[in-house]
């Protein structure tokens, strides 16, 4: 999205009700009600926060103002729920019990027991 038009589209609500897998387990994206196009030549739109919480760019909340980061953000977070199991507004919590495990090289600590067992 951010790409592949002439003007970058940002999202705005990447989680994971809106990644579906078709009959080859091959992901798609939907939800595109809140995206936004970014107007030519800049890098930014300043516009009310929306999305689902726990995926929104913090420094979107903050500044109320949209980039391509914001989608970057919302990625790492759905990556993050998908390799660990866990929700981002539990993530917080646990980032000090994470950092440990992965600084040790313990990642199966971190990782979702059922992408091991797979």
């Amino acid at each position: 999205l951010h790409s592949a038009f002439p003007r970058p589209i940002i999202h705005r609500d990447l989680n994971p009700r809106n990644v579906l897998l078709d009959q080859d387990k091959s992901a798609k994206l939907s939800g595109f009600h809140l995206t936004v196009s970014i107007p030519e030549g800049e890098l930014y739109v300043d516009d009310r926060v929306v999305g689902t919480i726990g995926y929104i760019d913090p420094d979107y909340v903050r500044t109320e103002t949209l980039a391509e980061n914001a989608d970057v953000y919302a990625f790492g977070m759905l990556f993050l729920e998908l390799l660990t199991g866990v929700e981002p507004l539990h993530v917080l919590r646990e980032l000090p019990s994470f950092a440990v495990a992965v600084t040790n090289k313990h990642f199966t600590e971190v990782v979702d027991p059922v992408i091991i067992r797979d």
